[in-house]
């Protein structure tokens, strides 16, 4: 029989905050914690078997690359929820939940390409057609070559801004991917909140997002084959701070 007081606060779970069923594994937070998030993978006894065999999927024709995207989405919601350690392979399920996680940043990242490309045609027919006239009306071949490459230029600048932009929205595309969202471009309003209101984290996010990325390509250097170790612990540590930029702006939105 517990002696327990129903009136006792909450526990803490393995990451410092009210346990799972209470009010989340990371609770209420005003600052994102990078190192914390690169800390995280390695609390768990078996991180290194874990991520090998998740770093294994990536040799798995066609579906290995959704199970181990899937596998990061359960991270989130073990981070979400407070169950400590990583989730063990589960096929099936993370096949599901990686599908998903793809649509939702390819409908993002393909409508996104859609409209830069319409842009770079617009911009390069403009200017490839005004110096076709410069020619054409006998002006001077040095003019009609400059505007062709000042075209050229802002093409380039428009392809690197678009690089620059699917990198910094991450936090909120992974975000509402983790939370099954399909098209999270037909309500963009609920981000651009999110991101005013917390302009600093997300940012720092952003910054911890490229960090992690650092850490999962470490194992590059180690003749290749410790990518499948680092990899699945760079995908870890994104995935818990996607879940503190969650928590740091807001909570889980309450629309869908």
């Amino acid at each position: 029989m517990s002696t327990s007081s129903p009136y006792a606060p909450p526990t803490s779970s393995l990451y410092g905050s009210p346990s799972a069923g209470q009010t989340g594994g990371l609770g209420p937070r005003t600052t994102i914690d990078i190192g914390e998030a690169i800390k995280y993978p390695f609390t768990d006894p078996q991180w290194l078997s874990r991520s090998a065999m998740m770093g294994l999927m990536m040799l798995v024709p066609l579906v290995g690359p959704f199970v181990l995207i899937g596998w990061m989405v359960q991270v989130a919601e073990r981070v979400r929820s407070g169950t400590p350690g990583l989730p063990p392979l589960d096929f099936g399920a993370q096949l599901g939940a990686g599908f998903k996680l793809f649509i939702s940043l390819f409908t993002v990242i393909f409508v996104s390409i859609i409209g830069v490309m319409i842009l770079q045609g617009l911009i390069m027919g403009a200017s490839f057609g005004v110096s076709a006239l410069i020619t054409e009306a006998g002006g001077p071949q040095g003019l009609a070559a400059a505007f062709s490459l000042v075209g050229t230029l802002i093409m380039f600048a428009v392809h690197m801004l678009f690089a620059l932009g699917i990198n910094v929205l991450m936090p909120e595309i992974y975000r509402r991917g983790f939370a099954g969202e399909l098209f999270p471009l037909a309500s963009p309003g609920r981000s651009i909140r999110r991101m005013r209101g917390a302009t600093g984290a997300f940012f720092l996010t952003v910054l911890g997002i490229f960090v992690a990325g650092m850490m999962g390509g470490i194992g590059v250097f180690a003749c290749y084959i410790g990518a499948f170790v680092s990899l699945p612990l760079g995908y870890a540590a994104t995935a818990h701070l996607i879940c503190q930029w969650e928590a740091v702006s807001g909570g889980p939105d309450i629309e869908v």
